[in-house]
């Protein structure tokens, strides 16, 4: 079972808070159960999960009302991969605010169809907050004797945007690789807190194997620090004069030491 957290902040004292639960059970067919509970204070509108596949999607329906403290659930049924291996699972849950503003929350579950050897490949995000643009990392490591080779896709809440979104990779062995991501804010709010999926399906010859990580991104405020009114400036500039020129004349004023005949005697 996979659990994924996302949480959305829509202002200073109220916050949707969705945990998704995805569960899936390989037969003759894959049948997914998504399930979604609502832990934060704000109630979410129109929540729908779309699963992914391979090349098949299903879509849960109705759109769902979901409060605070209540779970939704669907069972949806998707064809069964024809290869070996693992393959990734995608669900991504829609909803929408008390305002009508449409998100989505990602999620990737892998799918297995056979038993396959024990897997040394890691993937990691390295994620960095964003305002309106801003970077993260995919690290691939490979500790295992054999070159690997296959593709990378990202998927994120439908706030951001990725770049890119998919890309072949290849690592020799014990070999790594890093894979920059750009990041638009297209309409995340600031302080609230998106979901980055990363997933490297491998081409392993007679199966495939997928490795999943996932990351959260902070959301920074745009907005740029106060800034100091014409008045407060010119006064803090008259004050700032005004010392200096309180100190210029006491330096001004002040006697000069002339050192005495006796003093040069004692300071030899």
């Amino acid at each position: 079972m996979l659990v994924a957290p996302a949480l959305l902040a829509t202002c200073a004292d109220a916050a949707i808070t969705i945990e998704l639960r995805v569960d899936a059970e390989v037969r003759r067919e894959v049948v997914v159960h998504v399930s979604a509970r609502n832990v934060g204070d704000e109630p979410s509108e129109g929540v729908r999960p779309d699963v992914t596949l391979l090349d098949a999607t299903a879509h849960g329906d109705p759109p769902a009302s979901l409060r605070p403290g209540f779970v939704e659930a669907w069972d949806l049924t998707l064809p069964r991969p024809a290869g070996l291996g693992t393959f990734p699972l995608v669900v991504v849950l829609q909803y929408a605010d008390a305002f009508g503003r449409r998100m989505s929350v990602p999620a990737v579950h892998q799918i297995r169809t056979a038993a396959t050897p024990p897997s040394d490949v890691r993937v990691a995000i390295e994620p960095a907050p964003v305002v309106t643009t801003g970077t993260a990392v995919v690290r691939i490591e490979n500790h295992e004797t054999t070159p690997i080779a296959g593709r990378l896709a990202t998927i994120a809440s439908g706030d951001l945007a990725v770049e890119p979104p998919e890309r072949a990779i290849e690592l020799g062995a014990s070999g790594s690789l890093a894979v920059p991501l750009r990041i638009e804010n297209r309409s995340a709010l600031p302080g609230s807190t998106t979901a980055l999926w990363a997933y490297a399906t491998l081409d392993r010859g007679s199966y495939v194997e997928t490795v999943v990580a996932n990351g959260t991104i902070p959301i920074g405020d745009p907005s740029p620090p106060p800034a100091v009114s014409p008045r407060v400036a010119l006064a803090l500039a008259l004050a700032g004069a005004a010392g200096l020129a309180a100190w210029s004349v006491r330096r001004w004023l002040a006697p000069a030491r002339v050192a005495s005949r006796a003093d040069r005697r004692r300071a030899r």
